[in-house]
């Protein structure tokens, strides 16, 4: 039905031919749709089926992740340990400038994968989630792990620990994520099995990996052993195991590594003072991995002045969440940390700092999971 008051509004004739040729334009319509966030074109996907049919292209999905070069983090997860049956609460960090409300969370939950034991966040990497069951000890149960995207609500049951009785193996060690949206819409995952129990300080592994491209796994090289202590960084890429050097520090100063973390593709390690957490050390690991250099030295002295309520002697009430550099024009270099009951940014450069949000301590982790949104299938 064509209202008379439209006939007469050449603003409204033009808005209908303007639509109708974004209808007909696939490649105008592309454009426009690639530059939305990922919450908006989960929502015209069901505008039509054209619109749906593009908007789920693998294809259109793999242009769009690769546009976003800059993998912007929207905020960060830290979890209240779950249970047999329960997941972990959430709680929502935004790092994008938003005030924080109980709502502007992008999601509350992973409770959309349908485990009865409840889901525990175990890493994220570039938009996607690896998690896992809670299982309790004492049942003959155990863990799933999956590999989810809060952002589209899709998962995929990746490996059981009860696996290691098929393949003779004691015990499943560690489960990563690998994932990166610029080299490839594939992602793989690494499993180190414990072989055997370990003997005098020396441990037997065997690395597996999981592609998402050929949905298989394959051994990665031999049962290789090491001692307590070595440190080691897998690459997924060659497939290649290569030690790790840990960079050498005062002792007398009584260091502690305080955050050990990844952010942008930069490996980050946080020294503290074991006496007083105000002072500490950022340290990056060079990209070809051959040891580490010092790149800041921060003194909380007046986040102490404001707050002279914290309590900075205790390690466990003051964490390192994530180092984060932003790269541009205008450089906004900071580092989100948690003291207490309440989450900071702290700039690097001016040493300002402002108070994000407070959260709850009880039982709470020391490690917080990056949220990026992303169109990436699972």
């Amino acid at each position: 039905m064509t209202f008379l008051s439209d006939c007469n509004n050449p603003s409204s004739s033009s808005s209908a031919t303007l639509a109708s040729v974004l209808v007909s334009n696939v490649d105008m319509l592309t454009q426009i749709l690639l530059r939305l966030p990922v919450k908006s074109l989960l929502v015209f996907k069901y505008v039509s089926k054209q619109w749906f049919t593009l908007i789920s292209d693998p294809f259109f999905c793999n242009k769009y992740n690769k546009l976003q070069k800059s993998l912007s983090i929207r905020g960060l997860y830290t979890q209240i340990d779950g249970s047999c049956g329960v997941s972990s609460r959430l709680q929502y960090v935004p790092l994008d400038g938003s005030t924080w409300t109980t709502s502007s969370a992008p999601f509350k939950t992973l409770d959309f994968i349908n485990d009865p034991l409840g889901i525990t966040i175990v890493q994220s990497c570039n938009g996607l989630m690896c998690c896992r069951s809670n299982p309790r000890p004492v049942d003959d149960f155990y863990s799933t792990y999956y590999v989810c995207n809060p952002s589209t609500r899709q998962y995929r049951s990746i490996i059981c620990e009860s696996k290691k009785r098929e393949k003779g193996y004691e015990q499943l060690f560690s489960v990563s994520l690998a994932y990166d949206p610029l080299k490839s819409p594939h992602y793989k995952v690494v499993c180190i099995w414990l072989v055997a129990e370990p003997t005098s300080f020396i441990f037997c592994y065997q690395i597996e990996v999981y592609s998402s491209e050929t949905a298989s796994w394959k051994l990665s090289g031999e049962v290789y052993t090491f001692f307590d202590g070595t440190f080691f960084y897998f690459n997924v890429d060659r497939e290649l195991r290569m030690e790790m050097r840990m960079p050498v520090y005062d002792k007398e100063l009584y260091m502690e590594p305080k955050n050990f973390g990844e952010c942008q593709g930069r490996l980050y390690l946080t020294l503290s003072r074991m006496s007083r957490h105000t002072n500490f050390e950022i340290l990056e690991m060079k990209t070809d991995y051959t040891g580490w250099s010092k790149r800041y030295a921060v003194n909380l002295q007046e986040v102490v002045l404001a707050y002279p309520g914290f309590d900075f002697y205790l390690s466990y009430q003051f964490d390192v969440l994530l180092v984060r550099e932003v790269e541009g024009e205008s450089p906004k270099n900071m580092v989100l940390m948690r003291v207490e009951d309440k989450v900071f940014a702290y700039d690097l450069h001016d040493m300002s700092f402002k108070e994000i949000r407070k959260v709850t301590r009880e039982n709470q982790e020391n490690v917080a999971y990056q949220y990026i949104e992303t169109l990436a299938s699972v």
